[in-house]
């Protein structure tokens, strides 16, 4: 019973510890300190610990981009709402980086 057990647990480790191949929101901000108390902040949809590839958030399977229905932030329990002040980006990581045009 015990070689059972202990063979078990070893598959969920060895299980649990595949490296996750999944995306990611990333909260990037360019400014590593804050110039004032107006953040400058941009949502990245990636790979961030590849530096991987960056995509269109909301994009569907036909190549249409849907924009956020939400975003905000909440305060000491009061919400607001900042869905007005997103704006789009354009973002390169490294795989994904195109020198500027000349």
């Amino acid at each position: 019973m015990k070689k059972l057990v202990l063979a078990l647990s070893l598959v969920v480790v060895f299980a649990l510890s595949a490296p996750a191949y999944a995306h990611f929101q990333m909260i990037y901000s360019p400014d590593s300190v804050p110039k004032s108390k107006k953040l400058n902040l941009k949502l990245i949809f990636t790979h961030p610990f590849e530096a991987g590839y960056t995509m269109d958030i909301g994009k569907d399977e036909k190549s249409n981009i849907h924009p956020p229905i939400a975003f905000g932030e909440m305060h000491k329990g009061k919400k607001k709402d900042l869905l007005d002040t997103l704006k789009p980006v354009t973002f390169a990581s490294l795989t994904n980086w195109r020198p500027p045009a000349r």
